[in-house]
């Protein structure tokens, strides 16, 4: 972010466009996780918390800096504990991203089955209607009604009828 500044933690503060203090309060440390290779050479005794917390935080999950990181841990208790939450977190993000995917698939079977019965309801309703104008027509044929009338009133063609 900011490359012309050589440290990986750069500290800001809300002003006006003149420069004046918006609060002394609300203040912003950005730490550049891309630039730790400059704290990494130094001793941990030399380290403050915020150069061991800055490895933790951009390091922790990198296999070839394991040592280094235990070695943070063993220093910083509560850098321990932050490691403990994080391993119970990954661990229950584990558990609910196989929640999630035992949910959308038993949302998309419910989805299917919905639909299925929903196309089936469209194709007994058309059937339905469709054997509902075949019985009007032979009544209507037994009754000796013409083709044409019987045609008129159920919507079926003459070839239709003339095969009832």
């Amino acid at each position: 972010m900011f490359s012309h500044h050589k440290s990986y933690i750069t500290q800001c503060s809300l002003r006006t466009p003149d420069g004046e203090l918006i609060s002394n309060q609300i203040n912003m440390v950005i730490i550049e996780l891309s630039k730790l290779e400059s704290i990494l050479e130094k001793p941990i005794d030399e380290m403050s918390s915020l150069d061991m917390w800055s490895i933790f935080i951009g390091l922790a999950d990198d296999p070839r800096q394991r040592t280094l990181i235990n070695s943070i841990i063993e220093r910083k208790e509560v850098l321990g504990m932050a490691s403990a939450v994080l391993t119970a977190i990954s661990k229950d993000e584990h558990e609910r991203a196989k929640f999630m995917s035992r949910r959308k698939a038993e949302t998309d079977r419910i989805s299917n089955l919905l639909t299925a019965e929903s196309r089936g309801e469209e194709r007994g309703i058309a059937i339905g209607e469709e054997q509902a104008r075949n019985i009007t027509a032979r009544k209507m044929k037994a009754d000796g009604m013409s083709i044409e009338v019987i045609s008129k009133y159920t919507g079926l063609s003459g070839n239709d009828i003339e095969k009832l």
